[in-house]
């Protein structure tokens, strides 16, 4: 844990978004640590300790909103501690994580039917997809939920990384068994945040070094 936080704080960012946060003993010290780093707002949504979700730390106050009136999945249960919008003047950011294979798809559908002004302001949709495009994003055509990526570009959401390296391949995060990289982790953001963007690049060295599983991204913007 304490090589995450020195991890993160190399650079100097805004604003964090942490995947796969559960709610526990290290993540009480975690939230010290970053706090004692000047991230004083800290937001998740309420989970149980084995359970991930999605965590949130800034430098400037910000507000907190979180989905709890959103229904649960019959199927796949309770989907909605797995979002958590920070809201700034004049900007949204969501932080999201979607779980593996089927269970991902109701945050899918939870974002299909955000209201349209999220795409007509500055917004991000930032997180663990667990998916990607096929033979873009992956070598071969192994994602779920793949199709439902593609939905929410069909709407408008812009892959802020890919407009950048439209021919470029990196991963996020290996897989042994497959003995192969996908990229799970992207910033998908509404046209207009999108002319914002100054770099969004990947920092892999955290995940080289197995201080996590994932590669860090990186969103910089005016």
């Amino acid at each position: 844990m304490g090589r995450i936080c020195k991890a993160l704080s190399q650079y100097n960012a805004d604003l964090i978004i942490l995947s796969e946060f559960r709610q526990n003993k290290v993540a009480v010290e975690l939230q010290a640590q970053l706090k004692a780093d000047r991230y004083s707002y800290q937001s998740a949504p309420q989970a149980p300790p084995k359970e991930n979700t999605v965590f949130i730390a800034a430098r400037k106050p910000f507000e907190a909103v979180t989905f709890p009136g959103q229904p649960a999945d019959e199927e796949f249960g309770d989907f909605t501690n797995r979002v958590l919008m920070a809201r700034f003047e004049g900007l949204n950011i969501f932080g999201l994580y979607f779980p593996g294979q089927e269970l991902k798809r109701p945050v899918f559908d939870f974002l299909f039917n955000l209201p349209k002004n999220y795409l007509d302001e500055d917004t991000v949709l930032m997180g663990d997809f667990n998916t990607g495009r096929h033979y873009e994003d992956e070598k071969g055509a192994t994602f779920v939920s793949a199709y439902q990526f593609d939905t929410l570009l069909d709407q408008g959401w812009i892959d802020s990384w890919r407009v950048r390296n439209p021919e470029a391949r990196e991963f996020t995060w290996f897989s042994r068994g497959y003995n192969n990289g996908f990229r799970l982790d992207h910033a998908l953001v509404s046209p207009s945040m999108n002319e914002r963007i100054t770099e969004v690049r990947y920092s892999h060295s955290e995940r080289e070094r197995g201080d996590s599983d994932h590669s860090i991204m990186v969103l910089d913007a005016e």
